[in-house]
């Protein structure tokens, strides 16, 4: 071929040429595909096809079949290969079976990749043999893809030789630009001249390598200002929890790759190796001890980073930011226990999306650097700042690297020129289905090191690249003050039961926490912190980003479900016994306590006691004041009264009825009025028409008015709550992507509909069908504060697929507002974003602002929501198709409620909380121990949890949250004289001594910071 240009470009694209050439007879890209049916599906046998890649397919519409026959070559590129070893290598996503000319040779359950382990195609190479490779994937869950190629040592060599010249040119000629040395450009130009007078001759194997030899030899000059720069390699092993595999498969991966680096070790003693998630090594502790203690030895040793810093690599957009703590407080204690480290850096390369709270959350614990992939807008390195002002530091880049000239040249190249620094770390291993380092890439290693522009390549750990930052380096890196979200929005939707399952988790245990520790000050039981830790770590294993983002195949939400119903029936017996400390005795009373660090009023529900017989009963508190109640189905239910932060209230049950005093009013036929708006309905249709907001005079949604030339007919498409079925375009990584929507199908008929009167208000419930699946719809008009109530009940069939796309349902509301901007919760915050038609996560609520005015949807465990100029929609359910066919089948029960008002966020957050979190409740004798508040939390700031800490028996913590962005003084009142009172960290090492003066203790929370309060008190004498 002909290459014109400078000596520099004409030598760089002869070796581009010739290594595409040697590449391309590798690549196997021609096959025959067939599938087949399963019994399970209409019987159906596709005939062979012939496919080239990229090759996709449905892998739950039965077992596929990929052929591919080929004569044995002579020669590659012209280069003989004849006596040579061939090797196949190939990567599937799935389970597949390997046969060669029709013989099996390698099966795989779960996952195949041949870059751990290669297979041999011929010993010899045969000119002219017919060589017959096939592959059959089984009809499983999954992702339908596959890769293949030849591999030929001596070919592989060649190419090795020829990519360290190219890119050696490529970082020699930066060099010279950063140097300015007129003698290095003229050692680059003999270089190339070598290159260009060889390509123009002879290309066989030995004139090329002797061509890559004299090359390098000009090159000499260039070592001692290349081995200036330092490349840490960074060894890992990337395990996803339950992803394509089932749990058996996981920890059968952890402890094969826990076993291959030890081994690599023993071997290589420079080698080093990082490894984040605290679940692998408690797995490895139980499980295999001994190599546990192999691990051990070389985190003494300082080659076994322990990058856990977390209890898995989990999502961080669907979990609270106390859940976010009590990964990290969880995982660092084991890690210190057990392994004697903790590490400084938190390692989330693979987290779809990182919310703008991370840095103060991190910091708050005390980890001041970051990894991670997604989500950075092309930037490798960058200080990212909270909102609160305190940083971390942060390395963004692919977590599965090889090592090679192609790999780690370019991106040097790139880091020193966009951030001044000659260190850059580099990620290496084979990674998803673990694997780690490998022999091969050691090796070849080794052979780099021998390479004249090669800069320092060294074994070595995340924290010590970090750590090896000088403050001038530091100074020149950019600063990011931004949220680094959103991708993969439909995994927000996608798996529904998993992300309820997670909330009522998350919400119990907090709950618990505070159940308890309450309960231990007030002397009437104490439950050792560490019985509730344990529990939270099968919480915290079920959030990992693949599981609890809706992208893993079937057998993994079983057992994960599995796992979430043990935890609640593990956190039960610990109520239990917190109830029988509390039971007490005389007349039936019901026992409340209230699990949030504030007063709340609330509606309540729990068996009715065995010993009240009879048709009407109301209840009576401590000042006497009577509070109607209603029995259905053997509970009996009632409005509390206001119920103080972290106390209970006993209420006496009698018999007889009381009159509801606050009702919610029918003033015509489908129109309702509370106190607090107006509700009106289309009760043919079951839809929502207006809302009117009786204390700020204004209207909530725009009202639905008749269409002059036809006064029963109105635009239903601005109702509120009117649920929508969208469809989406069929399309790969359907549990990931939200896809073009092809289609809207608002659900407009109603089959039924009823209204109801009861203790929580007003329900209007709406039968409606849609295709195959059945939705319940109900609309709760409460009597006692602004806002509506919904839930959606749904029997949901219908399937995605790779022909009919994804449906997905939202719940639609319009709001009355000219300019509004979004606001969406995010842990410990929230962030202000543009409704301009995107998909969002948020974990408890999002809403709608205008001057001053505002409309907020509430959810428990529903994180998908789609702004758009003066709409939001919920998104509730997306039964995508890939990797699991039927994500979204079966039965779902959907709750949100809708507030509205002149509110600011810290008011929004707290109903939130309130909606996720029922207070507590138990049937008792109205004489026991209650449980007072031990203290009283004043100031502008969320109270988020309350727990005993683990470490010190005794002692509470109380963690506060700024969200409004102004400075907050914090009085905390006491009911008791402190021992001790202290800021500390999350976990409770002391920060800061605080004084109690006459029981009353002040401190101060920085604008959008977390702040942890420890308290402990005198004993109890009873």
């Amino acid at each position: 071929m002909t290459t014109t240009g400078d000596p520099f470009s004409r030598a760089c694209g002869l070796l581009r040429a010739e290594i595409d050439r040697l590449n391309a007879p590798l690549e196997l890209t021609r096959w025959q595909f067939r599938q087949e049916g399963d019994s399970g599906r209409r019987q159906r046998r596709t005939g062979w096809v012939v496919r080239e890649q990229p090759i996709s397919w449905d892998t739950s519409a039965g077992a596929a079949w990929l052929v591919c026959r080929f004569p044995m070559p002579s020669t590659i590129a012209g280069h003989p290969v004849e006596g040579a070893p061939v090797f196949l290598r190939y990567f599937f996503p799935a389970g597949v079976t390997v046969f060669i000319n029709g013989k099996e040779k390698a099966r795989h359950q779960w996952w195949a990749d041949s870059l751990e382990d290669e297979l041999l195609l011929s010993p010899r190479a045969t000119p002219g043999e017919t060589c017959a490779i096939a592959f059959r994937t089984p009809c499983h869950q999954g992702i339908g893809s596959f890769h293949a190629r030849l591999s030929v040592e001596k070919i592989d060599l060649l190419l090795f030789e020829l990519r360290c010249l190219l890119h050696q040119f490529l970082f020699a000629s930066a060099l010279c630009r950063w140097t300015g040395s007129q003698a290095l450009r003229a050692a680059l130009k003999a270089a190339c001249a070598v290159c260009d007078r060889q390509m123009a001759s002879d290309r066989n194997s030995a004139g090329l390598l002797a061509m890559v030899r004299g090359a390098e030899h000009h090159l000499e000059p260039f070592r001692p200002f290349a081995r200036k720069f330092t490349v840490h390699l960074i060894g890992h092993a990337h395990i996803d929890m339950n992803w394509l595999w089932p749990q058996e498969e996981t920890e059968r991966v952890i402890l094969r790759d826990f076993a291959s680096v030890c081994h690599l070790m023993d071997e290589f003693p420079d080698l080093t190796f990082s490894q984040s998630q605290g679940y692998v090594y408690s797995l490895a502790e139980t499980q295999a001890p001994s190599l546990l203690a192999r691990i051990k030895r070389r985190v003494r040793e300082g080659r076994w980073e322990v990058t856990a810093s977390a209890w898995v690599e989990g999502d961080l957009n669907m979990c609270e930011g106390e859940t976010l703590l009590r990964h990290i407080v969880i995982s660092q204690e084991y890690a210190r226990r057990t392994l004697g480290r903790v590490s400084p850096v938190m390692w989330c390369p693979d987290t779809f999306g990182h919310p703008a709270t991370m840095p103060t959350i991190l910091s708050e614990a005390g980890i001041p650097y970051y990894f991670c992939m997604r989500c950075t807008d092309g930037r490798n390195l960058f200080r990212w700042a909270g909102k609160d002002g305190r940083e971390v530091t942060v390395f963004s880049s692919a977590y599965n690297n090889r090592i090679d000239a192609d790999t780690i040249l370019p991106r040097l190249i790139s880091f020193r020129d966009r951030y001044g620094t000659g260190k850059m770390p580099f990620v290496y291993g084979v990674g998803n289905h673990g694997g780690g380092p490998t022999r091969r890439e050691i090796q070849k290693k080794m052979r780099l090191d021998t390479k004249p522009v090669m800069p320092s390549l060294i074994f070595s750990t995340m924290n010590a690249f970090f750590s090896s930052l000088t403050a001038k380096e530091r100074e020149r890196i950019p600063v990011v003050r931004t949220e680094l979200n959103p991708v993969f929005e439909g995994c927000y939707t996608t798996h529904s039961d998993i992300k309820r399952a997670n909330a009522v988790c998350q919400s119990s245990l907090l709950s618990l926490e505070a159940y308890a520790a309450a309960a231990g000050c007030a002397g009437a039981l104490r439950i050792p912190p560490e019985r509730i830790a344990e529990l939270w770590k099968p919480v915290l294993f079920n959030q990992f980003h693949d599981i609890l983002d809706g992208s893993a195949i079937r057998e993994s939400y079983d057992y994960s479900n599995r796992l979430a119903a043990e935890t609640l029936a593990g956190a039960e017996r610990i109520r239990r016994d917190i109830r029988a400390a509390l039971k007490g005795s005389g007349n039936a009373a019901v026992f409340v306590f209230n699990p949030l660090g504030w007063s709340r009023r609330a509606i309540v529900s729990c068996p009715l006691p065995a010993s009240c017989k009879g048709n009407g009963f109301h209840l009576v508190d401590s000042d006497g004041t009577r509070l109607p109640a209603e029995v259905h189905d053997g509970r009996i239910s009632f409005r509390t009264g206001t119920l103080p932060g972290f106390s209970s209230r006993r209420f006496r049950v009698r018999e007889g009825r009381v009159e509801d005093t606050e009702k919610v009013s029918r003033v015509a036929d489908g129109i309702w009025e509370s106190r607090f708006l107006r509700l009106e309905i289309d009760m043919e249709r079951g839809l929502i028409t207006r809302i009117f907001d009786r204390l700020n005079r204004r209207e909530v949604i725009p009202p639905c008015a008749s269409i002059p030339e036809d006064p029963r007919s109105w635009r239903a498409e601005r109702a509120a709550n009117l649920l929508q079925v969208h469809r989406e375009e069929p399309h790969r990584m359907s549990a990931w992507v939200i896809g073009n929507i092809r289609s809207v199908d608002n659900l407009l008929t109603a089959q039924e509909i009823s209204v109801s009167d009861g203790i929580e208000g007003t329900l209007i419930t709406v039968r409606r069908k849609y295709g195959d699946s059945s939705l319940l719809q109900t609309t709760r008009i409460p009597p006692d504060r602004a806002g509506v109530d919904f839930s959606v009940r749904a029997d949901w069939r219908e399937k995605g697929s790779p022909a009919a796309g994804v449906p997905m349902v939202r719940a639609f509301f319009s709001f009355l507002m000219r300019h509004p901007h979004a606001v969406f919760e995010v842990p410990f915050g929230v962030v202000r974003r543009l409704p301009a038609g995107r998909e969002y996560p948020a974990l408890k609520w999002a809403a709608l602002r205008d001057r001053g005015y505002c409309a907020a949807l509430l959810t428990c465990g529903t994180h998908g929501y789609f702004a758009d100029g003066s709409s939001l929609s919920l998104t509730l359910l997306r039964n995508a198709y890939e990797p699991d066919s039927e994500s979204d089948t079966g039965h779902h029960e959907i709750s949100y409620r809708l507030i509205f008002g002149k509110m600011d966020d810290l008011s929004v957050m707290r109903a939130a909380m309130e909606f996720a979190t029922p207070p507590e409740t138990a049937t008792v004798g109205i004489h026991g121990k209650d449980i007072s508040a031990p203290f009283d939390i004043r100031g502008e700031v969320l109270v988020t949890s309350l727990a005993e800490q683990a470490a010190r028996p005794g002692r509470l913590l109380v963690r506060v949250c700024e969200v409004l962005g102004k400075t907050s003084p914090v009085v905390v009142t006491c009911q008791r004289q402190p021992s001790y009172a202290a800021l500390t960290d999350p976990a409770g090492q002391p920060r800061v001594r605080l004084a109690a003066r006459r029981g009353v203790v002040s401190f101060t929370v920085n604008p959008y910071s977390v702040a942890t309060l420890c308290l402990a008190f005198p004993q109890r004498r009873e």
